[in-house]
């Protein structure tokens, strides 16, 4: 995958997952109705009737004002292009950061916006994992396109989130979503990986970037160690530094030495994360000085130590 444009320009937002109950996140079971596959890219939804059916007021980076008319029911996933960008193609595996606007496509009530002033936006990780109304929709898209998607709520959300987070509206109901691409950042450490000094554990990578760790039988350290372990290959100006007061994108996979157990993964939950600057992290001294696209080792000392292997996405900087 060729390495994308991270972050040149500085966001003036701190970024946050899908602020509708972080529903789209939690996607399950959707069906490839309305998709096609191509050879520029894994698989695309396609334009129709009802989402060509939305008017949008506004240009994309200004908050939409979405019409169309009532009631409007799908069954399948569209996608209709109203603004084509001019970044990056978004790719399978990367971070999409985005603006959405959502509506009931019944009563075309706003179900939720990540646009009000002062807001953030949605993350998504890219894989078919993240369900096929987000994949396909943003598949094969650029950098600042503005794009309207319509489907099923179950395809937009999943059964289980629909559910829990919109019971009243039924599984038949229809979800229409206006969204802009913001950017996209690389979903792993962009680099060679190098040796980890001794007293560290073995740390090893599947193809796709997933950490795996072997923990040394021997007593934890005393002090807190710290190796960066993938160097980032980035291009200079868009190795953002971590400062202790950085906001930050992660993969974080977090293990407990002396029980030799997985207390949590980002990899494991399907998504990055999001950490406000501010945000009491026990393992922020061993990033401190690292950069964007770095994979570092942080290993806490004490009776409860953990083993945190990071990957560094994005950092930055504290908004004054």
């Amino acid at each position: 995958m060729p390495t994308p444009s991270l972050m040149k320009r500085v966001l003036v937002r701190p970024v946050a997952v899908f602020t509708v109950a972080a529903l789209i996140v939690t996607l399950t079971g959707c069906t490839t109705s309305g998709v096609v596959t191509n050879a520029d890219c894994d698989v695309a939804a396609q334009p129709g009737n009802l989402s060509n059916s939305v008017s949008v007021s506004a240009e994309a980076g200004t908050v939409p004002q979405a019409t169309f008319p009532l009631p409007l029911r799908s069954t399948e996933i569209e996608r209709t292009v109203l603004t084509k960008g001019t970044g990056d193609t978004v790719e399978t595996g990367d971070l999409v950061l985005f603006d959405y606007s959502m509506y009931e496509g019944t009563t075309g009530e706003k179900l939720g916006t990540s646009f009000q002033e002062g807001g953030t936006p949605a993350t998504q990780l890219l894989t078919e994992s993240a369900g096929m109304a987000l994949y396909s929709g943003l598949s094969c898209q650029t950098i600042g396109s503005r794009l309207v998607l319509t489907a099923p709520v179950a395809q937009i959300l999943g059964d289980e989130a629909a559910a829990q987070f919109l019971p009243t509206l039924g599984k038949n109901a229809t979800i229409v979503v206006v969204l802009d691409i913001v950017d996209r950042v690389l979903g792993r450490a962009a680099g060679s990986p190098r040796d980890l000094p001794n007293g560290f554990p073995v740390v090893t990578n599947t193809p796709d970037g997933r950490p795996g760790v072997t923990v040394p039988s021997v007593k934890a350290p005393d002090t807190l160690l710290s190796a960066t372990r993938i160097q980032s290959t980035l291009p200079e100006d868009e190795q953002e530094v971590v400062a202790s007061d950085s906001a930050l994108i992660l993969q974080v996979l977090a293990i407990s030495w002396d029980n030799r157990t997985v207390i949590s993964s980002t990899w494991e939950d399907g998504t990055p994360g999001n950490f406000a600057s501010g945000t009491e992290l026990p393992y922020i001294d061993g990033l401190t000085g690292k950069k964007a696209g770095d994979q570092v080792v942080v290993v806490t000392p004490g009776p409860n130590s953990m083993i945190y292997v990071v990957d560094i996405l994005g950092a930055y900087p504290a908004q004054g």
